[in-house]
């Protein structure tokens, strides 16, 4: 008798990250939206509604505390933006980061981008949409009084017969007087590779290698330009199955789990990215 459950459960965690609208699992980072729409509205020149994470010209707005500052929040968004005609660009969305000061209602800090929805390796595709941004505040001081702060955007997006796929990409800012600055850009944190096999997201008939992999970061004990090294961990879990008449169907026949490390060392003015979190074996 097959045993179905594990393969099927990793084939339904991808179809959610990847299959279907993204949203990345964490806490509700709600905000309040009348803070956001004094401190930034104007200056973005959309409305911000009364409340929730969208609506209108609003496609996903995140708030958190600063873990360092109490009267300081942390506020990400995507929205639409018009061109130079005053119609609505289909090619991205408008991305901001801000520090507020919550006292005052004023942007402290502002970093603003026009994200494409085609990555600019032209590889990864991408869906940008409602939940697609979580704020991550995790402990990196990457300097001596530098605590550098996160956003993972879920936006990567593949069909569900697609051969490979990336997701979860952070960005780490760090603050320099009026702006926040990226040190490191779009890190893919979850990925996943289908070799072997040309299939359809019903089934295929023929032997397939499924991998999937999760990244961490961990800051080193080593520097480069002043900055702290970073450790990219990344744990990649391989299933190889044989004989698949459908999903459903599937007989784990080889389970592994690898490990994989990278240095991301600081050159001056940012850390270099690792594009491949999954590394073919010749």
């Amino acid at each position: 008798m097959h045993k179905t459950k594990p393969y099927l459960q990793v084939l339904l965690a991808l179809a959610v990250l990847f299959c279907t609208d993204t949203a990345f699992a964490q806490d509700e980072q709600s905000c309040d939206n009348s803070l956001i729409a004094d401190a930034l509205g104007q200056k973005l020149e959309i409305e911000i509604p009364d409340s929730g994470r969208y609506g209108g010209e609003l496609l996903d707005l995140v708030c958190k505390a600063h873990p360092l500052f109490p009267t300081q929040t942390i506020a990400a968004l995507f929205f639409d933006v018009k061109d130079g005609k005053g119609n609505y660009r289909d090619d991205g969305k408008g991305f901001v980061i801000a520090l507020i000061d919550t006292k005052k209602r004023t942007a402290i800090s502002v970093y603003r981008d026009f994200v494409e929805h085609d990555s600019p390796q032209g590889i990864v595709d991408r869906r940008i949409d409602q939940y697609s941004l979580s704020l991550d505040t995790g402990k990196y001081d990457v300097a001596p009084g530098v605590r550098a702060i996160g956003v993972r955007m879920a936006i990567g997006h593949s069909p569900c017969a697609g051969d490979s796929g990336s997701s979860d990409f952070l960005t780490l800012f760090v603050r320099r007087d009026r702006r926040l600055v990226p040190i490191l850009r779009e890190q893919a944190m979850s990925a996943f590779e289908r070799r072997d096999v040309v299939t359809t997201c019903n089934g295929g008939q023929n032997d397939l290698t499924l991998l999937e992999a999760k990244a961490s970061l961990q800051l080193a004990k080593t520097q480069t330009n002043g900055m702290r090294d970073i450790e990219l961990w990344v744990k990649i879990q391989m299933d190889a199955t044989s004989t698949i008449k459908s999903y459903a169907e599937a007989d784990i026949a080889k389970r592994e789990k690898l490990h994989r490390r990278a240095v991301l060392r600081f050159d001056g003015t940012r850390y270099a990215s690792v594009f491949d979190l999954i590394t073919s074996e010749d």
